[in-house]
């Protein structure tokens, strides 16, 4: 849905929540508003603080890799501990188009673009974060590049 305010169009985007279709479980999708100027531009991003981190398995949606807008991924141990969390992007119809796996030292982050990952055209997917050896914890995200202003969308892996 979307309204008008001053020279801006603004659009609120919701995005459904994919974590139980993949993975079988519940929770909630994630509510991105872009504001649109009438040239073609449009700004928005918001981080929360971070908070204790996961152990088990996250997703994030709204991953693209398009003339439009482009998604890097990101991972930050959130312990002191060494880690391991596999990277696996999903395309809109469910099918795995990259993996990954990323070992991250003590309160170590790492973040790279989807192309980089092998993904060169992607419309709405997902990325599957899971720490697959380690004590510790983590927190997934993805922020997305709109391809006319440069502002991007933090969305957090739940």
């Amino acid at each position: 849905s979307g309204w008008t305010e001053g020279n801006q169009n603004v659009e609120a985007i919701y995005r459904s929540d994919v974590g139980s279709a993949l993975l079988g479980g519940s929770g909630a999708g994630s509510l991105e508003l872009r504001f649109s100027f009438w040239n073609g531009g449009s700004y928005g991003q918001g981080i929360p603080a971070v908070g204790p981190g996961v152990v088990g398995v996250t997703v994030a949606p709204g991953a693209w890799q398009n003339a439009d807008r482009r998604t890097n991924v990101g991972a930050l141990n959130t312990s002191n501990q060494t880690i391991k969390v596999r990277v696996q992007v999903i395309d809109g119809m469910g099918a795995t188009v990259a993996t990954e796996t990323w070992t991250l030292e003590p309160y170590g982050q790492r973040q790279v673009s989807l192309s980089s990952l092998g993904v060169l055209q992607l419309n709405g997917g997902s990325v599957v974060f899971e720490m697959t050896s380690g004590a510790g914890s983590y927190r997934g995200y993805l922020s997305t590049i709109d391809a006319i202003t440069g502002d991007a969308v933090y969305t957090a892996a739940q």
